[in-house]
């Protein structure tokens, strides 16, 4: 009877969560705890190099050693060392912790626009297996032991950049919020979604602001494809409780005429 409830208990568990890992089995194994893409751009960061750092999370006990773990790669755009540095064929779990890391070292290219990707995939090692290999999220599996890294000298959408919040992505509509709210490259690559929340209003009303006070004081964003906003930059959030969202005049003229 015991043994059938603590059976019960670990059903409940995995099937009540929509996002769940399969149960953890013993063996120390290794997995992306960011999954599917991850985005890098120089875009307003006033440096020409920079070292990303893919994280990589393990299960079991915490050690007192460094622990190396290997990963390979499956496709890999962009020019090594114009673009990037020769890259790792291992990460590193420094002792005492369980998140590692593998470095890639990026380089800035004036004037490319181009977006570059480096599909990595982890391989089991003498240190970690490779048994949480994916997770559940609603009805779709998710990869735990790959990832794509994009990258760009220019301008790209980060990582930080929730549609949810700020609308569709744009360089102009980027330059924008971040010459409101004084956040640059470093900020917009984090996933900070409280402080997103809080600094979405001072886009909104500003971007509003423009809009009410007639097409010739309203922004122009050739960015913004949705046919409906007519070239002007919006901020139509896919949830309105972040902003309201103030519609472009149907008796308007495109913004290029």
């Amino acid at each position: 009877m015991k043994k059938y409830l603590i059976f019960l208990l670990g059903v409940l568990l995995v099937n009540c969560s929509e996002d769940t890992l399969p149960l953890y089995n013993g063996v120390e194994s290794i997995y992306f705890d960011k999954t599917g893409e991850i985005n890098f751009s120089f875009g307003l960061l006033a440096v020409n190099d920079s070292t990303i750092s893919i994280p990589v999370t393990a299960t079991g006990p915490i050690v007192d050693r460094d622990r190396r773990f290997r990963v390979l790669y499956d496709s890999v755009s962009g020019q090594e060392g114009l673009h990037f540095d020769p890259l790792p064929d291992e990460g590193i779990f420094p002792a005492g912790s369980s998140k590692g890391y593998i470095p890639i070292r990026l380089h800035r290219v004036n004037g490319d626009n181009d977006i570059y990707q480096i599909h990595l995939r982890l391989v089991p090692s003498d240190d970690f297996s490779l048994d949480l290999t994916e997770k559940y999220s609603g009805s779709d599996t998710i990869d735990l032991t790959r990832v794509i890294l994009n990258y760009s000298s220019s301008i790209t959408k980060p990582n930080g950049w929730q549609d949810m919040i700020y609308g569709y992505f744009s360089v102009a509509k980027y330059l924008l919020a971040s010459e409101l709210t004084g956040r640059d490259e470093t900020f917009w690559r984090a996933n900070a979604s409280q402080t997103s929340i809080a600094l979405s209003p001072v886009i909104t009303i500003y971007i509003n602001s423009k809009i009410l006070a007639g097409r010739d004081q309203a922004l122009r964003d050739p960015g913004n494809t949705d046919p409906a906003d007519k070239g002007f930059m919006t901020m139509r959030g896919i949830n309105s409780y972040y902003g309201q969202y103030v519609k472009i005049p149907d008796d308007w003229a495109p913004a290029n005429e």
